[in-house]
């Protein structure tokens, strides 16, 4: 019998590197969605972050919650991982959580030492609620009723879909998302059973290669469209299967040269669909594409014929691989001239540590105080060692020598304090947008209150840090 987590995250902002979590929930429920533990946490702010104002507002964080709370955030990290590890094997479930809440929580193990990708191993799955329901949606329109958009297009946003109170709170939005995956169970069970055959990379890499075409569904301009596929070959660098969309006649491409075939790979509508099987895609039956134009005007004798085409091709698949490389290669040079160096942070993607780096991550956490000192100039890595000093710093600062605390400190008031164009919040930045909500709300004297709380709150955090 399978086991589910249901799970919600609230944090201090959109940065997946450089926020931190105020609120996690997690329900483990069984196959028939009945609860059998659950994890509800909340943690004080963490040393060295300024929260987005707007991610305040929304989650209805207080300052009283910020400060206040005598649960850490590396403490909070903790007791998560622990829990995922008691319940695992698992699959992961939340609502737009693929592009958000595992991204958040890869990176804050990350920089807590812990095993990053420990939601998608040792026999963890991961599927998206939002990516089941608009699939759902698409092939069955009653499935549940939904507000529209200017354009016509049916509104996922969990909060106007499920009408619930206590909106953007881990708890509350967990049981709605729960809810809205046992709608798509009893009213779309297609749906559910393929989304369970795509949550791990091996089982949907597994699948593009068995299944002759299927359906891929891509969501953009607001809308979630559908594409009849078959799987050619997996992309030469990032690994994701690359499809031919069906609706095209390989014949006319397979005797193209190099340049024009680039060339023509580049326009729009694209002759190749990306699947990135690490990203829990919904796949499903090929019926429901050959029911809809332009699918639907081509025989099921000509798109065999297609397949067949690309199959024999074998200097064309390799010549498609050779161009997905090298445009891979000139975006990432160009990925490279804009962008500054990372701060460790942003570190996670730059390679793995080896067993004997991943051997220390561990002896750190169950080494007392004094000995975890000793291990920050053990580690190979840099990142690692910054994390752990800035470990230290948050949770038992006193046993650092003075030099390190130091450092520590003109670190997060470098960053915080500066008034360069950045990719998380500063005080300045801060102070920015409490301006335009006070401008906004000058007739509110609730939140006027509110946002002069917030205001108080992060000039104590910038008197600790300016004179570091």
């Amino acid at each position: 019998m399978s086991q589910f987590i249901y799970y919600d995250t609230e944090t201090t902002g959109s940065s997946s590197a450089f926020d931190s979590i105020t609120e996690i929930f997690l329900s483990l429920c069984n196959d028939k969605f009945q609860e059998l533990d659950k994890l509800h946490l909340r943690c004080r702010l963490k040393e060295g972050v300024i929260p987005n104002l707007n991610a305040l507002i929304i989650t209805k964080t207080s300052v009283a919650q910020l400060k206040g709370n005598n649960l850490s955030h590396a403490q909070l990290l903790h007791q998560v991982y622990s829990t995922i590890q008691r319940w695992t094997p698992s699959y992961l479930l939340g609502y737009g959580s693929i592009q958000f809440d595992v991204e958040f929580l890869r990176k804050k193990f990350f920089q807590n030492l812990q095993d990053p990708y420990l939601m998608n191993t040792k026999g963890n799955k991961n599927i998206d609620i939002l990516s089941q329901i608009r699939a759902a949606k698409l092939i069955k329109d009653d499935v549940i009723k939904t507000e529209t958009s200017a354009k016509g297009n049916p509104i996922f946003k969990l909060d106007k879909l499920m009408g619930h109170q206590d909106a953007h709170g881990a708890e509350p939005d967990t049981t709605q998302a729960k809810k809205v995956a046992e709608i798509v169970f009893k009213k779309c069970n297609p749906v559910w059973r393929s989304s369970l055959m795509t949550a791990s990379r091996p089982d949907c890499d597994r699948l593009v290669q068995t299944e002759k075409m299927f359906c891929n569904l891509e969501y953009f301009y607001g809308k979630l469209r559908i594409f009849l596929v078959h799987h050619y070959l997996f992309h030469p660098v990032y690994k994701w299967s690359i499809c031919w969309d069906l609706r095209w006649n390989p014949a006319d491409y397979i005797h193209m040269k190099k340049g024009p075939l680039k060339e023509a790979l580049s326009k729009t509508p694209k002759i190749l669909r990306t699947v990135k099987t690490h990203k829990s895609p919904v796949l499903l039956n090929p019926s429901y594409a050959r029911m809809q134009e332009p699918y639907n005007k081509i025989s099921p004798d000509i798109l065999n014929k297609r397949i067949e085409i690309l199959e024999k091709a074998t200097e064309f698949k390799k010549l498609i691989s050779v161009i997905l490389e090298e445009i891979a290669q000139e975006q990432k040079e160009k990925k490279e001239d804009n962008i500054p160096n990372l701060r460790h942070e942003e570190k996670i993607y730059t390679g793995f540590p080896s067993p004997e780096e991943k051997q220390k991550m561990a002896q750190f956490h169950t080494a007392e105080w004094q000995d975890k000192v000793k291990l920050i100039d053990k580690f190979s890595l840099d990142y690692n060692a910054h994390f752990a000093k800035r470990y230290l710093y948050e949770e038992k600062s006193d046993v650092l020598p003075e030099s390190i605390y130091k450092e520590v400190k003109r670190d997060i008031a470098e960053r915080i304090l500066s008034t360069d164009e950045v990719n998380f919040t500063t005080v300045s930045e801060f102070y920015r947008q409490i301006d335009y909500e006070r401008n906004k709300s000058a007739n509110d004297p609730k939140r006027m209150k509110l946002l002069d709380e917030y205001n108080d709150f992060v000039m104590s955090i910038e008197q600790k840090y300016e004179a570091a």
